[in-house]
């Protein structure tokens, strides 16, 4: 007969009870116990007695960060010896922001990437007439610049939108009809604000915005086919990070800097400028804002709007820049012209954040300064 076995308090019957802790006590690990080895002692001692072990040194590292072995610069900075480095300066090294000590590098690299996802000149018309025209794309980025603006979006987010729609028509334009050419740019603007905003809009947003033209559905679906045209590459410069570097090098004014912005957004919204590298369209928008605010005295007049120190940090001389201001007084006269229709980017260089730089007599459309790069 079996008999049950009785609970005791605290323990299980056939099993040693555990010992009493008090309820306030500290709690202490408990102490691990070795496990004696079956094997013979002092064994493992003998044999390692007779084997050679070989001491090695540990590496000594050294924490020093690497300088680069070829300074890009040093070679003209040599020949110019009043250009002043701004990136040795003392401000320059405190401030962690201006990563002074490979700014150089960083810049070259950016350079070098302007080759990655070139527009193709006239890309159109050439090798293949498109369906969509030249006044259909500036009615687009017209359109979009409004909305970047609605949304307080980055600069940068707007410039990379506008290349992303280039160069994916650049590449897949004869799979873009009227009937869905907006809808490719507010899928790139989309995607721009994904990859350089914090907070991007939301997708429903843009769909009214569109008046329910563009459902959501077709937006991802662009989306992915950008994705595809791109490589899912995004990291291709935009102008306004080299117009920055240029204003900083040339120590230039907040008009200077605000007029030369207004002027690159002007050519980056026309169809003939979309080809430029982005270093080059910021040149010759900074050498323009400079050359027309000193013509009328609203900042000091300079020997040349094209300084040495930007000759060596830019890599462009002076000669290298007329064809690209050429299209960028064209597109400032375009854009005063009273037969102009796109007045987004004029609106909105009229705000008091841009210190109303559209509003400045400067880009009076009888400019000489204007006339004389438009006609060269």
């Amino acid at each position: 007969q079996l008999v049950p076995q009785q609970k005791q308090h605290g323990a299980i019957a056939g099993r040693p009870a555990a010992a009493k802790r008090n309820p306030l006590a500290e709690i202490r690990p408990r102490p691990l116990q070795q496990q004696k080895s079956k094997e013979e002692p002092g064994r493992d001692a003998c044999e390692l007695q007779g084997m050679e072990i070989d001491e090695e040194q540990p590496q000594q590292l050294s924490m020093a960060i690497e300088q680069p072995e070829t300074d890009f610069h040093a070679p003209l900075l040599a020949q110019l010896p009043k250009i002043v480095d701004v990136d040795t300066a003392d401000e320059s090294r405190l401030d962690a922001q201006m990563v002074s000590c490979y700014v150089k590098e960083i810049f070259s690299y950016l350079q070098s990437l302007e080759g990655t996802q070139r527009v193709r000149r006239d890309y159109l018309c050439q090798p293949v007439k498109l369906e969509i025209t030249p006044r259909m794309h500036r009615i687009l980025f017209d359109w979009l610049v409004q909305v970047h603006h609605r949304f307080g979006l980055l600069p940068e987010t707007l410039y990379l939108a506008l290349h992303i729609i280039d160069y994916y028509m650049t590449q897949e334009g004869q799979s873009v009809g009227k009937d869905n050419y907006q809808l490719l740019g507010v899928s790139a603007l989309f995607l721009a604000a994904k990859v350089e905003e914090i907070y991007p809009p939301y997708i429903q947003d843009l769909v009214n915005l569109t008046e329910n033209t563009c459902q959501d559905s077709q937006i991802r679906k662009m989306e992915r086919r950008l994705l595809a045209g791109l490589d899912f590459f995004f990291g291709y410069p935009q102008p306004i990070l080299f117009l920055r570097r240029y204003s900083r090098v040339s120590g230039a004014t907040a008009e200077v800097h605000d007029c030369a912005k207004f002027i690159a957004e002007l050519a980056r919204c026309t169809y003939d400028s979309a080809h430029l590298p982005p270093s080059l369209l910021a040149a010759a928008a900074f050498c323009l804002a400079v050359e027309l605010l000193a013509g009328y005295g609203r900042i000091c007049a300079q020997p040349q709007s094209w300084l040495p120190e930007l000759e060596v940090f830019s890599g462009y001389l002076k000669a290298d820049l007329l064809p690209a201001l050429r299209l960028l007084a064209k597109a400032v006269l375009g854009a005063y012209s009273d037969k102009n229709r796109f007045t987004a980017v004029r609106k909105k260089y009229e705000s008091r954040s841009f210190q109303s730089v559209s509003l400045y007599p400067e880009f009076d459309p009888a400019s000489p300064v204007l006339q004389s790069y438009s006609s060269c």
